[in-house]
């Protein structure tokens, strides 16, 4: 097998080293003292330069899967629900105490960018000078001057969403779920669950994030979240599904309407049309349609059906 030219991983092919970084020391005078590995952000994964996609897709857990069929039929087997059986998996690394309180933490630092992006004014990093709009959403919503009704839960979520995505414009601290582009998603949805669902507890939130991790872990291992390598919506798309599924879960339902929401929210997001923004934000159309034919574990019909989607939105 011939040795990639830019990073030498041994996989043939190179993978975009767009995302990849290269650690050098350097002694008091400019001479380098050492040279580390080159690290790669690939699918989602942190990689060294010289691992195979075999090792870092290989997991010692009770109940690995990889596929939505294998995680529901071992959830079926062993009398578990999808957030339960990650969560046994999780148990490889970390204690139950240590699983919930890592979740709880990453809802804490959700909670804090939303609390930042609605407290920041003024225009955003950029040659476009795109204003903040979270704020006035949000003094909007509690002034009591904003119309009151069954929709007003969906302003509430497009401001916290809005929130974490100017947060992420900015240079923000925000939760990568899965990645920035698509950050504001999952929080938004997590939100909407703690402030209008009359039962949410911690419980909730937990399930919530252990089920939409599972989810996210099928789109890592068998097509990507990676915004360059299948567009905008691809990776709003697995935003999307992940938030589906963690509230269908928070919400006490069963495996398969988790399964389901998962895959409805995937396949709304790409019967959306494509996003074009002063030339900035265009779905690209060529690496997509690639990405679709490159993945034989995908049925050939949704195959056809993405790449048919992908020229459409290209061309309207």
């Amino acid at each position: 097998m011939n040795r990639c030219s830019c990073c030498s991983c041994a996989r043939s092919g190179c993978r975009d080293t767009t995302n990849g970084v290269r650690f050098t020391a350097f002694r008091r005078g400019g001479r380098a003292a050492g040279r580390g590995g080159l690290l790669l952000l690939w699918r989602g994964f942190i990689v060294r330069g010289d691992e195979s996609e075999s090792t870092v897709l290989a997991a010692a857990v009770p109940y690995p899967f990889g596929s939505g069929a294998e995680l529901l039929a071992l959830c079926r087997e062993h009398g578990l629900e999808i957030f339960e059986l990650t969560q046994v998996n999780e148990r490889t690394w970390r204690t139950d105490a240590q699983i919930r309180e890592e979740l709880l933490a990453i809802w804490r630092v959700m909670q804090a960018c939303v609390a930042r992006g609605f407290r920041q004014t003024g225009v955003l990093p950029g040659v476009l000078k795109v204003r903040r709009r979270a704020p006035k959403m949000y003094r909007t919503l509690t002034e009591g001057s904003a119309p009151q009704g069954a929709l007003v839960a969906m302003d509430w979520v497009n401001a916290w969403a809005l929130a974490v995505n100017e947060e992420n414009a900015a240079g923000g601290r925000v939760v990568t779920a899965p990645t920035n582009g698509a950050a504001g998603i999952v929080p938004a949805v997590l939100h909407f669950y703690e402030r209008f669902e009359p039962s949410a507890s911690e419980e909730g939130i937990i399930r919530f994030l252990l089920t939409a991790g599972a989810i996210g872990m099928l789109y890592k291992r068998n097509a990507s979240i990676s915004g360059a390598e299948m567009g905008c919506q691809g990776e709003v798309g697995v935003a999307c599904s992940m938030a589906a599924a963690g509230l269908v879960a928070a919400l006490h339902g069963t495996n398969e309407q988790v399964e389901n929401a998962a895959r409805s929210a995937w396949s709304t997001i790409w019967d959306l049309p494509a996003i074009r923004l002063a030339g900035w934000c265009r779905f690209p159309a060529s690496s997509a349609m690639r990405w679709a034919r490159s993945r034989p574990s995908m049925p050939r019909g949704w195959r056809c059906g993405a790449m048919a989607r992908i020229r459409c939105h290209w061309t309207r």
